[in-house]
């Protein structure tokens, strides 16, 4: 294996990281932000659902991951993924 086949391999790896931890903290951010403006909510009186607090970060999680997959499929890396998805 030649150095640029190894750089382009650490290149895709450290790709996939970001591409796995993002997604986690948008939605921690999402969830945060959902945290608070429903507090505010909670001080005049009025009754939130809990299903009001984890669906945005949940929506989040899931177009960010589809996104990803999405991109993981078209363009063929890791080879695995693809054969996984049909």
């Amino acid at each position: 294996m030649g150095w640029f086949e190894s750089w382009a391999d650490e290149l895709w790896t450290g790709l996939n990281v970001i591409a796995f931890t993002l997604p986690l903290l948008a939605a921690r951010s999402t969830y945060e932000n959902q945290r608070e403006r429903l507090a505010v909510w909670e001080e005049y009186g009025r009754r939130i659902p809990r299903l009001a607090l984890w669906l945005p970060a949940l929506t989040t999680l899931i177009v960010l991951y589809g996104l990803c997959a999405v991109v993981y499929y078209f363009t063929g890396f890791p080879a695995w993924f693809r054969w996984i998805l049909g």
